[in-house]
Protein backbone atom coordinates (compact mmCIF):
# COMPACT_ATOMS: atom_id res chain seq x y z
CA UNK A 1 0.00 0.00 0.00
CA UNK A 2 1.47 3.68 -0.84
CA UNK A 3 0.66 7.26 -0.74
CA UNK A 4 -0.44 8.96 -3.56
CA UNK A 5 -1.78 12.97 -3.77
CA UNK A 6 -5.23 13.33 -3.56
CA UNK A 7 -5.80 17.47 -4.18
CA UNK A 8 -3.42 20.48 -3.27
CA UNK A 9 -3.71 22.98 -0.41
CA UNK A 10 -2.97 26.98 -0.46
CA UNK A 11 -1.11 28.65 2.19
CA UNK A 12 -2.24 32.57 1.51
CA UNK A 13 -1.64 35.47 3.41
CA UNK A 14 -2.10 39.21 2.82
CA UNK A 15 -0.67 42.37 5.06
CA UNK A 16 -2.93 44.69 3.45
CA UNK A 17 -4.17 47.74 5.82
CA UNK A 18 -8.53 47.55 6.47
CA UNK A 19 -8.41 50.42 3.97
CA UNK A 20 -6.94 48.66 1.10
CA UNK A 21 -10.88 46.57 1.23
CA UNK A 22 -13.53 47.70 -0.15
CA UNK A 23 -15.97 47.96 1.67
CA UNK A 24 -18.87 47.68 -1.14
CA UNK A 25 -21.25 44.54 -1.12
CA UNK A 26 -22.88 43.05 -3.51
CA UNK A 27 -26.54 44.11 -4.54
CA UNK A 28 -29.06 42.61 -1.70
CA UNK A 29 -25.99 41.13 0.58
CA UNK A 30 -26.54 41.90 4.00
CA UNK A 31 -23.00 41.15 6.37
CA UNK A 32 -22.75 40.89 10.28
CA UNK A 33 -20.64 39.41 12.87
CA UNK A 34 -23.13 36.15 14.32
CA UNK A 35 -25.18 36.28 17.52
CA UNK A 36 -25.59 33.50 19.60
CA UNK A 37 -28.56 32.29 17.55
CA UNK A 38 -26.95 32.17 14.49
CA UNK A 39 -25.56 29.05 15.11
CA UNK A 40 -28.01 27.31 12.96
CA UNK A 41 -27.69 29.22 9.90
CA UNK A 42 -24.24 29.14 9.96
CA UNK A 43 -24.13 25.38 10.03
CA UNK A 44 -26.89 25.41 7.29
CA UNK A 45 -24.48 27.57 5.31
CA UNK A 46 -21.61 24.99 6.12
CA UNK A 47 -23.03 21.98 5.11
CA UNK A 48 -24.35 22.96 1.92
CA UNK A 49 -21.04 24.51 0.99
CA UNK A 50 -18.90 21.99 1.65
CA UNK A 51 -21.32 18.88 1.60
CA UNK A 52 -21.25 18.18 5.64
CA UNK A 53 -24.02 17.77 7.47
CA UNK A 54 -25.56 20.43 9.74
CA UNK A 55 -24.51 18.40 12.48
CA UNK A 56 -20.87 18.15 11.66
CA UNK A 57 -20.20 21.75 10.60
CA UNK A 58 -22.12 22.67 14.43
CA UNK A 59 -19.08 21.20 15.79
CA UNK A 60 -17.32 24.55 14.56
CA UNK A 61 -19.86 26.34 16.60
CA UNK A 62 -19.78 24.91 20.19
CA UNK A 63 -20.19 27.27 22.92
CA UNK A 64 -16.64 26.81 24.05
CA UNK A 65 -15.19 27.40 21.01
CA UNK A 66 -17.19 30.54 20.37
CA UNK A 67 -15.80 32.00 23.50
CA UNK A 68 -12.25 31.55 22.98
CA UNK A 69 -10.76 35.33 22.62
CA UNK A 70 -10.23 36.51 18.86
CA UNK A 71 -12.99 34.18 17.26
CA UNK A 72 -15.80 35.57 15.00
CA UNK A 73 -18.07 34.38 12.74
CA UNK A 74 -19.31 36.46 9.70
CA UNK A 75 -22.86 35.96 7.97
CA UNK A 76 -24.28 37.10 5.00
CA UNK A 77 -27.72 37.03 4.17
CA UNK A 78 -29.70 37.75 1.09
CA UNK A 79 -33.11 38.43 1.65
CA UNK A 80 -32.97 36.97 4.94
CA UNK A 81 -31.85 33.66 3.49
CA UNK A 82 -28.06 32.92 4.96
CA UNK A 83 -25.75 32.72 1.69
CA UNK A 84 -21.83 32.82 3.09
CA UNK A 85 -20.03 32.66 6.06
CA UNK A 86 -16.46 32.99 7.27
CA UNK A 87 -15.15 32.54 10.63
CA UNK A 88 -11.60 35.07 11.59
CA UNK A 89 -9.35 34.19 14.59
CA UNK A 90 -7.13 36.59 15.36
CA UNK A 91 -3.66 35.59 17.40
CA UNK A 92 -1.03 37.97 17.91
CA UNK A 93 -0.21 40.14 14.99
CA UNK A 94 -2.87 37.33 12.88
CA UNK A 95 -6.19 37.28 11.91
CA UNK A 96 -6.59 33.43 10.62
CA UNK A 97 -9.49 33.03 8.00
CA UNK A 98 -11.41 29.60 8.07
CA UNK A 99 -14.48 28.05 7.08
CA UNK A 100 -15.67 30.93 4.22
CA UNK A 101 -18.03 28.82 2.73
CA UNK A 102 -21.21 30.15 0.20
CA UNK A 103 -23.93 27.66 -0.63
CA UNK A 104 -23.95 26.39 -4.14
CA UNK A 105 -26.57 28.43 -5.84
CA UNK A 106 -25.71 31.81 -4.43
CA UNK A 107 -21.60 31.52 -5.23
CA UNK A 108 -20.02 33.62 -8.54
CA UNK A 109 -21.11 36.63 -6.86
CA UNK A 110 -18.66 37.84 -5.10
CA UNK A 111 -20.32 36.78 -1.32
CA UNK A 112 -17.22 34.87 -0.49
CA UNK A 113 -15.29 38.11 -1.28
CA UNK A 114 -17.76 39.78 0.45
CA UNK A 115 -17.41 37.56 3.78
CA UNK A 116 -13.35 37.16 3.37
CA UNK A 117 -12.80 41.15 3.32
CA UNK A 118 -15.27 41.45 6.19
CA UNK A 119 -13.47 38.72 8.38
CA UNK A 120 -10.10 40.67 7.19
CA UNK A 121 -11.25 43.98 8.57
CA UNK A 122 -12.47 42.49 12.19
CA UNK A 123 -9.20 41.19 12.09
CA UNK A 124 -7.01 44.15 12.07
CA UNK A 125 -9.02 45.95 13.42
CA UNK A 126 -8.57 43.61 16.57
CA UNK A 127 -5.11 44.65 15.92
CA UNK A 128 -4.09 41.89 13.21
CA UNK A 129 -1.56 43.41 10.85
CA UNK A 130 -1.36 39.90 8.17
CA UNK A 131 -4.28 37.48 7.53
CA UNK A 132 -3.95 34.07 6.38
CA UNK A 133 -5.96 31.06 5.11
CA UNK A 134 -5.44 27.96 3.31
CA UNK A 135 -7.70 27.36 -0.06
CA UNK A 136 -8.12 24.93 -3.27
CA UNK A 137 -6.44 26.26 -6.22
CA UNK A 138 -10.12 26.53 -7.85
CA UNK A 139 -10.58 29.69 -5.55
CA UNK A 140 -7.27 30.98 -6.01
CA UNK A 141 -8.07 33.88 -7.71
CA UNK A 142 -10.95 34.85 -5.52
CA UNK A 143 -8.42 35.88 -3.14
CA UNK A 144 -5.23 36.93 -5.10
CA UNK A 145 -8.08 39.82 -6.35
CA UNK A 146 -8.17 40.48 -2.28
CA UNK A 147 -4.34 40.71 -2.27
CA UNK A 148 -3.65 37.22 -1.17
CA UNK A 149 -0.38 35.69 -1.95
CA UNK A 150 0.53 31.94 -2.67
CA UNK A 151 2.94 31.29 0.35
CA UNK A 152 3.48 27.59 0.09
CA UNK A 153 1.14 24.83 -1.77
CA UNK A 154 0.62 21.78 -0.18
CA UNK A 155 -0.68 18.29 -1.25
CA UNK A 156 -2.62 16.26 0.47
CA UNK A 157 -1.51 12.35 0.84
CA UNK A 158 -3.78 9.22 1.01
CA UNK A 159 -3.08 5.34 0.99
CA UNK A 160 -3.74 3.50 -2.01
CA UNK A 161 -6.62 1.35 -2.12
Amino acid sequence: MGLFAEDEALLMATSLTPLDFARHEPRGLALRTCRAEDGLAIATVLGAAFGARPSNAAKLLDPAHLACEGVQWHLGQVDSVPVTCAMSVVAGDAVGIFAVGTIPEARGRGYASSVTSRALIHGFASGARFGVLTASPDVQGVYERLGFSVMERWRRLVPSL
